[in-house]
Formats: structure tokens, C-alpha cells, sequence
């Protein structure tokens, strides 16, 4: 059964459930971005600012929480 999804929610599946990831060529689709945002000026507290270093880092390198 197809399914539409991002790439990040299923690369850890791929190998593991024997799916397959094929990219959309469809330059319109290409056009969404992941933020990250928070209050301007605000320090976040320490285990918060863990998280979204963590997150960002994951982004990069997927095999550090996979």
C-alpha cells in the first residue's frame, strides 16, 4: 500500500520493515522546511536547550537516535 510521508518520519523503518523510500520529483512538493522556534530572547532551560541540540543534530546525522 503507498503512503505519502517525509523522509525523516521513515528512514529508521526502511532497512528494519523492508520499505522502500522514493523520492518525489515534483518540484512543488519539495517546498516545505522544518523550524525550530522559540520565544524571542528567552533562555531556554538546560534540558530543553539538550533537546533541540539533540534535535537539530539528528537532522544532520539520523544514526545518532536511530
Amino acid at each position: 500500500m503507498p503512503s505519502l510521508t517525509g523522509y525523516l518520519t521513515v528512514r529508521s523503518r526502511l532497512d528494519v520493515d523492508g520499505l522502500a523510500a522514493v523520492p518525489i520529483t515534483n518540484a512543488e512538493l519539495h517546498q516545505r522546511t522544518l523550524q525550530v522556534q522559540t520565544m524571542a530572547g528567552r533562555t531556554l532551560p538546560q534540558t530543553m536547550q539538550a533537546f533541540l541540540d539533540l534535535l537539530t543534530r539528528a537532522i544532520d546525522e539520523p544514526q545518532i537516535v536511530d
